[in-house]
């Protein structure tokens, strides 16, 4: 078996998360590994938001595919995908947030056998 190569490394610009948004959607049909890493902010208080990675077959329309992560404060947190669940052609994460704001940056890795 060959080894994953890394075929997406993107970091969006930083976003100010104050309700449910979305990390840019990534077009990656031969992922076969995806996780994104988010930094919050330390000058905010990101405490109860939750991320979520979410995937779809035409860009519009998403599903769930990870279980919610619950950030617990300032610093790195992360959200992966088991192999079984990396079937679709685009990827995003998901933020969820239901009072305040505080600034993420979003860096996603995708591997996967390059075309």
């Amino acid at each position: 078996m060959s080894s994953l190569a890394i075929i997406i490394n993107a970091t969006d610009a930083p976003v100010t998360v104050d309700s449910a948004k979305n990390s840019t959607g990534i077009y990656a049909p031969q992922a076969t590994f995806v996780a994104y890493s988010v930094v919050a902010s330390a000058s905010s208080s990101p405490v109860g938001t939750t991320l979520i990675i979410q995937g779809s077959v035409d860009n519009t329309n998403w599903i769930a595919l990870s279980t919610a992560v619950t950030v617990s404060g300032n610093g790195v947190f992360g959200a992966y995908l088991a192999p079984e669940m990396c079937s679709f052609l685009y990827y995003r994460l998901a933020y969820a947030r239901s009072s305040g704001s505080y600034v993420a940056t979003t860096t996603a890795v995708l591997k996967g056998s390059p075309l």
